[in-house]
């Protein structure tokens, strides 16, 4: 139930098998700080499933696996030192978003106007990225490096 996932050994555990098995490239999770004890613990679960399924000196059935980025989801529940680092552009996809959060029971039903400030979000993104829609994601310190040669100059 929402509200409801606590950080354990198992879950990590889990987890990072999962990611050994699917051959994970980039995981997308919540940002650490968050008025939500869930989403906070999402993070733990997620950072360490991370590790666990990285280290060659853990042993479990599968093989290592390196996912080899983390992305944190822009969340208006989360959005204590969120720092944009990348801008997707979601234009194209921005109509059947709007229809799909329409079946939402989180959206429909409740005191926060979830719609209407993601919808909103979106389009300042999109300013923001030279684009009509975007949504933003931040990376751990570790991977903010941007690599560019002369050429892409």
């Amino acid at each position: 139930p929402d509200g409801e996932l606590y950080d354990t050994k198992e879950q990590e555990l889990a987890l990072a098998t999962l990611m050994r098995k699917y051959q994970v490239n980039a995981v997308l999770y919540h940002w650490k700080n968050s008025m939500h004890k869930d989403h906070m613990a999402c993070h733990a679960i997620v950072t360490d499933a991370w590790f666990y399924a990285a280290i060659a000196g853990f042993e479990r059935e599968l093989p290592p696996h390196f996912a080899r980025t983390l992305y944190y989801a822009e969340n208006w529940e989360d959005a204590q030192d969120f720092k944009p680092y990348v801008y997707m552009d979601v234009s194209q996809g921005f109509a059947l978003w709007e229809k799909a959060i329409n079946h939402h029971a989180f959206t429909v039903h409740g005191s926060f106007p979830y719609k209407e400030y993601y919808s909103h979000l979106k389009r300042l993104r999109g300013i923001e990225g030279r684009k009509q829609y975007c949504e933003c994601f931040m990376l751990p310190p570790e991977q903010v490096k941007l690599v560019k040669t002369l050429e892409d100059m």
